[in-house]
């Protein structure tokens, strides 16, 4: 049984892996604007809870989620969209540890492939 898709014009539920980096929080801005769901998967290894705390104050729809998780530990949620934008920002973070940042990269991979697997086509972009 294939999942009902929000028809268009209706808010989806979005997930931005990586959402409270500065990229990313941006992205989210502009997701939360248009009126979307939006779920922020973030560690905060480089990313700062301050880039999306004003969502927090200002969720009186609840349209608004943030999860402080790895993304290279398994995950499941129901969405609709992924950005996947989860990576350290800088070669100081990437030689604090080149492994995790290997790993990190890696998930992508698995976020692609659990779409596919759910029917959800990922969008991808020239960014």
């Amino acid at each position: 049984m294939a999942k009902a898709r929000p028809r268009a014009g209706e808010p989806r539920r979005v997930l931005v892996t990586g959402g409270a980096g500065f990229v990313g929080s941006h992205l989210v801005d502009a997701l939360v604007k248009r009126g979307d769901h939006v779920l922020v998967m973030d560690n905060f290894f480089t990313g700062s809870m301050r880039n999306v705390e004003h969502h927090l104050r200002d969720n009186t729809n609840g349209k608004f989620e943030i999860i402080r998780h790895d993304v290279v530990e398994p995950f499941l949620v129901e969405i609709d969209e992924v950005y996947h934008l989860a990576c350290p920002a800088s070669p100081v973070h990437y030689k604090f540890n080149p492994v995790k940042t290997i790993k990190t990269v890696r998930a992508r991979a698995c976020v692609i492939s659990s779409l596919h697997r759910n029917a959800i086509n990922p969008k991808y972009s020239k960014y």
